[in-house]
């Protein structure tokens, strides 16, 4: 796939992710781009993810990460990102003390490649990436980017696509 990257706020630049995102456009994060989208990435933010009734941002960046998460965009999240991708998937996610990003269970399903003090720090499931830590590790968003060309075939995003979408239906 040669799509852009999406991202959610606040959007990554290649010098502070390091050079692993030279070459990359990353774009804004909105529904109507998922289909033509390389790969999603959930930066840290710091907002909560376990208690969202004060965010109602959160649930508009839920409801694109499931669509992206049905369609079968690669998602990598981190920090709160990771959190959000974990509830997204179904797991519990807890807040720490607020010195920390909230924390997602492991997701059903889910692979641990990393633990900390008894919780998941870098976890994989199908095409989603999390890493726990409010920091990308460089070599992690590398790994994610070359994996990327292997993970470009897609599913519809609703039935309606399935069929060919509104166009064919009219007919």
């Amino acid at each position: 796939m040669t799509g852009p990257l999406l991202s959610t706020s606040p959007l990554p630049l290649p010098g502070r992710l390091g050079p692993a995102l030279t070459g990359w456009t990353v774009q804004a994060a909105r529904p109507e781009r998922l289909a033509g989208a390389a790969g999603l990435l959930l930066p840290h933010d710091g907002l909560p993810v376990a208690d969202v009734r004060a965010h109602p941002e959160r649930w508009e960046t839920l409801t694109l990460l499931t669509a992206a998460l049905r369609r079968g965009v690669p998602v990598l999240g981190w920090g709160s990102g990771a959190a959000l991708l974990g509830r997204a998937l179904g797991a519990a996610v807890t807040a720490p003390d607020g010195s920390a990003p909230d924390r997602s269970a492991l997701p059903r399903g889910a692979q641990a490649h990393a633990w900390t003090a008894g919780q998941p720090t870098h976890w994989t499931v199908d095409r989603a990436v999390a890493w726990a830590g409010a920091d990308l590790p460089p070599p992690l968003l590398g790994a994610f980017l070359a994996a990327l060309p292997g993970w470009a075939d897609r599913r519809p995003g609703s039935p309606l696509e399935e069929v060919g979408a509104r166009q064919r239906c009219e007919r």
